[in-house]
């Protein structure tokens, strides 16, 4: 990885365990305005985990963190494992959406209440403003027609395509996205998908874990195959899709190649 400060979200050396179990061994990662990496690898390897810790949803053991402005050095605690100040973290939460595998809509909000409940509260958006912007966004993810809709009156894609929709209400200057297509019948993982890839090719910064191994050939910029709480290897798709067959990444790939 390289030192430059340009990056929009940089991570260096970061740990995190769950008791005995390390997680996460000294990874550091870095992520260029309007870059899109891919995260792949056995489950257990520790993605997930990186994503939360890079929006502070876990908070890592050592290591230090960088998401545009936001700034923050992880040391082991004495006392008080685990902890980050409430407002930073906020902070850092506002510019950085996430898009887990299960959708966490409000089932009593229609779509558009959903959408806009995030501006309105944490940003404080004037409410005809945060509507605006909703109804924009629904119609960005193709769902315009579905606004005074329950959510559960929406198919998995049409949901996930909601949450999606709800996290650049927010505004991020950066996406993670966590397996966002896992939890969806086969015959609705392209819808999202497309959103996904509309979002990288309207210039969003993106970090995404996947088992949708031609979906990151095809649009990330960097892959990183993590094994082991590692980053055991990065670099253009090209090379990393092509890696040695008898190399770790290559049993692994070779799996998703005989389904």
């Amino acid at each position: 990885m390289s030192g430059q400060t340009s990056a929009m979200i940089q991570a260096r050396h970061i740990d995190k365990s769950f008791g005995a179990n390390a997680v996460l061994r000294d990874v550091s990662i870095e992520v260029s305005k309007g870059q899109v990496v891919a995260l792949i690898g056995p489950s257990g390897s520790g993605k997930s985990t990186l994503l939360r810790c890079l929006n502070l949803l876990e908070v890592p053991d050592a290591g230090n963190l960088t998401v545009g402005e936001h700034s923050f050095d992880f040391r082991p605690s004495v006392g008080r494992p685990g902890r980050v100040a409430a407002r930073p973290a906020a902070r850092l939460r506002r510019d950085i959406g996430m898009v887990f595998q299960h959708f966490n809509l409000y089932p009593h909000m229609t779509v558009l209440g959903n959408v806009v409940e995030g501006p309105i509260r944490v940003r404080r958006m004037p409410r005809q403003e945060a509507r605006d912007l909703g109804e924009a966004l629904l119609a960005k993810v193709g769902l315009a027609d579905k606004a005074a809709q329950y959510p559960a009156r929406l198919s998995g894609g049409q949901r996930q395509r909601v949450a999606i929709a709800r996290a650049l209400a927010m505004q991020p200057k950066a996406m993670l996205f966590d397996e966002a297509t896992s939890a969806l019948d086969p015959e609705l993982v392209g819808e999202v998908l497309q959103v996904m890839e509309d979002l990288a090719n309207d210039g969003m910064t993106m970090i995404l874990v996947t088992h949708e191994m031609a979906f990151a050939r095809e649009i990330a910029d960097q892959v990183c195959f993590m094994d082991g709480g590692t980053i055991a290897l990065s670099g253009p798709p090209a090379d990393i899709f092509d890696a040695a067959k008898d190399s770790r990444i290559g049993m692994f790939l070779d799996r998703f190649n005989k389904r």
